[in-house]
């Protein structure tokens, strides 16, 4: 909870934490990571999946100008195939990373591990661009 400060002389200092912060929060996944930032990326994962700028444009919360926005509709077969993309991308971004590391410290993430988990005896899955192209051997994104 944030609590609003006020100095002696009735001036307002800004939002600080109410109580005491806890020593263990998570840390940044990369520095200068924005949410703002994440929605760039969204964008690119749309362009690459093929979405339909009428979806897309409500996803990011925009309006459809002009005409096209009049006639433009999203349906049902648009959303699954939205779905089914993103579904892709994150199954694909499990099984890199239990490649890297099969297992987590963070239960929820050792579950979720736990279904893509690759044994010595299998080939790990190649890794995959933004682009769903596979990598060539021997190349790092």
């Amino acid at each position: 909870m944030l609590a609003l400060t006020v100095s002696g002389q009735g001036e307002i200092r800004g939002w600080f934490p109410a109580g005491p912060v806890p020593v263990a929060s998570w840390l940044p996944l990369r520095s200068g990571l924005t949410p703002h930032g994440l929605r760039h990326g969204h964008q690119t994962w749309l362009d690459d999946l093929g979405i339909r700028y009428v979806l897309q444009a409500e996803r990011m919360g925009h309006e459809v100008p002009g005409m096209r926005g009049i006639y433009s509709h999203v349906t049902d077969g648009m959303r699954a195939e939205l779905q089914g993309g993103l579904q892709e991308f994150w199954e694909s971004s499990l099984s890199q990373r239990a490649s890297l590391v099969p297992q987590s410290a963070v239960a929820v993430l050792d579950d979720l591990l736990a279904s893509v988990r690759h044994t010595e005896d299998q080939d790990p899955p190649p890794i995959r661009s933004q682009n769903r192209t596979p990598v060539r051997e021997g190349e790092r994104q």
